[in-house]
């Protein structure tokens, strides 16, 4: 492996079997890939965010090095074209999304994650994007892995500062609590540093909401319910309001679920949110 054609400041180098860097003056203009190329998942060591091109041989691949240079930039390829080589995968350091949608399962899965869980997982995304960059500076993919490994850092950092002035206890709960955006319902509820227990909504609300809103279904499963059981997102005990917006109608599993904890909050506001907004 090396440099197999160098004409100036221009040179073909052959980083492996079956892929080659075009540089020019130590940085990488191009890739050109033939098709004994094979890369291994997370270890697509051609250079992201770069012209690429498809060459069916070594000598192929000389041939288009030379165009390259005879034309003085790798954007005024006539002979051979830019390489839409589907059958390579696993570019470690592309971020596909469908039609820019962030799936929502990803969306929920990450907001879920407490600061020291997401800050782990940035961490260790953005070493596989650099490492799939083959820690190539100046390369979008090293810039994004290097970005993403010092917001976790940063995180992890603030935890250590955390350990050093409040005590274990502190980073502790930093790193491990989830914080939730939702707003506070106890205006005009606490009192001496207590909290005004919400009496049971009404029997009327309870139909209301089971027949017009819920089409009488469990609104989280979807499966129909003939007992249902109708659950306060904020606590009474916390204080939580008998309103449409933090209430929502649940099977018995699903009600038992959400008391445990096992449906957060922030999914019980956002399921009713989109109920209230498709009625």
């Amino acid at each position: 492996m090396g440099v197999v054609r160098r004409e100036g400041e221009w040179r073909l180098e052959k980083v492996e079997e079956g892929l080659y860097d075009v540089t020019y003056d130590k940085t990488v203009e191009a890739n050109i890939i033939t098709s004994d190329y094979e890369p291994a998942v997370f270890n697509d060591r051609s250079a992201i965010g770069v012209p690429s091109y498809e060459a069916d041989s070594p000598s192929e691949a000389k041939d288009i090095f030379d165009e390259i240079v005879a034309n003085g930039s790798t954007s005024a390829i006539s002979s051979f074209g830019p390489a839409v080589d589907s059958n390579i995968e696993n570019r470690g350091a592309e971020l596909r999304y469908s039609g820019g949608e962030v799936d929502e399962n990803l969306a929920d899965a990450l907001e879920d994650l407490p600061p020291g869980g997401f800050a782990l997982t940035l961490s260790l995304t953005g070493l596989i994007v650099l490492y799939s960059s083959s820690f190539t500076v100046g390369s979008p993919a090293f810039y994004l892995g290097s970005g993403m490994v010092m917001v976790g850092g940063a995180i992890f950092g603030w935890a250590a500062v955390l350990f050093s002035t409040s005590g274990a206890g502190e980073a502790w709960d930093f790193l491990t609590t989830v914080d939730s955006d939702e707003e506070s319902s106890t205006t005009n509820s606490e009192s001496n540093g207590e909290t005004k227990r919400t009496p049971p909504a009404p029997q009327s609300l309870k139909d209301e909401l089971y027949f017009d809103r819920a089409d009488q279904q469990c609104e989280w499963c979807g499966e129909r319910v003939d007992q249902p059981e109708v659950h306060h997102i904020e606590p009474r005990s916390e204080g939580g309001p008998n309103k449409p917006s933090n209430l929502i109608v649940l099977c018995p599993g699903c009600h038992a679920k959400a008391d445990r904890g096992g449906i957060s909050k922030t999914k019980l506001r956002s399921k009713v949110r989109r109920l209230t907004e498709s009625t």
